[in-house]
């Protein structure tokens, strides 16, 4: 009677859950429905001079970019493979003009990007502060047989620089990864990486729209597809100074990427 009754229990608990999921998932497809209305309406302005009329489109005022716009601030990959500079697929972390660049392929929901992250952040950190190192994110969709998070993220991550800069964006860059979810889900929904922009330092009401509509899912699709061509086949892929490190294990790509690091500098 005991194992009939816990069974009854688990069974019920599933399809609470599934119940659950499929609810959340209704709203997060209503949300994005009405992101996509609000981002296609239009601000008509009449010019009374001459009777004509002006379509003003700006980023700053919540309303979707073109299809593949990359956002403000992001940078063409200058220190990645030699076919890697067009467009401006990378989010850059440090001086433009330091003499040694990294690059750095990832995906949010990898979870060696982010063992990758958590070793190499504390080294990249002192190297960038004393001007010496660029790192450059390309925010890949490589993971997306495992759902739309990674896509998600990579557009959130992209609608924070886009809205609030490189230092924001850093910060929130640092807690996807702190806050990654299981491969296997669940997965925070838009919702949540809006709340997430916000703890990072985002304003809302900048970002929130742009999230939840994917404003910049595109500009993901095109980095994701330009990487494949660039020969990326994984993450974390890391390059310094245009060659990519081939490491054996975690513990190696971080002594590799220290070393050449310094190879450059004295170079």
């Amino acid at each position: 009677m005991a194992k009939g009754s816990k069974s009854q229990r688990r069974a019920q608990s599933a399809a609470a859950e599934r119940a659950a999921a499929l609810r959340k998932e209704a709203e997060r497809k209503e949300r994005r429905k009405r992101s996509a209305l609000i981002g296609a309406v239009a601000v008509v302005v009449l010019v009374l001079v001459g009777g004509v009329a002006a379509l003003v489109i700006s980023n700053q005022d919540g309303s979707a970019p073109a299809a593949g716009t990359a956002p403000a601030g992001a940078v063409a990959t200058t220190g990645g493979p030699e076919d890697a500079q067009a467009g401006r697929l990378a989010v850059p972390w440090g001086e433009a003009a330091a003499p040694v660049e990294v690059v750095v392929y990832e995906d949010f929901l990898c979870p060696f990007c982010r063992n990758f992250e958590a070793a190499s952040t504390p080294i990249l950190s002192d190297y960038v502060a004393d001007g010496d190192v660029e790192v450059q994110f390309r925010p890949l969709n490589f993971l997306s047989r495992a759902g739309e998070y990674s896509g998600l993220a990579a557009n959130a991550y992209a609608v924070v620089l886009d809205a609030e800069g490189p230092e924001v964006a850093k910060e929130f860059h640092d807690q996807l990864f702190a806050n990654q979810p299981s491969e296997s889900g669940p997965f925070p929904d838009e919702s949540d990486l809006v709340d997430l922009a916000v703890s990072a330092g985002a304003d809302r009401d900048a970002v929130e729209s742009g999230i939840e509509g994917g404003a910049f899912e595109d500009w993901v699709a095109d980095g994701t597809e330009a990487a494949q061509d660039e020969g990326v086949s994984g993450t974390p892929t890391v390059y310094v100074d245009g060659e990519e490190i081939d490491a054996a294990s975690e513990a190696d790509l971080i002594a590799q990427l220290q070393q050449r690091i310094e190879a450059g500098l004295q170079g």
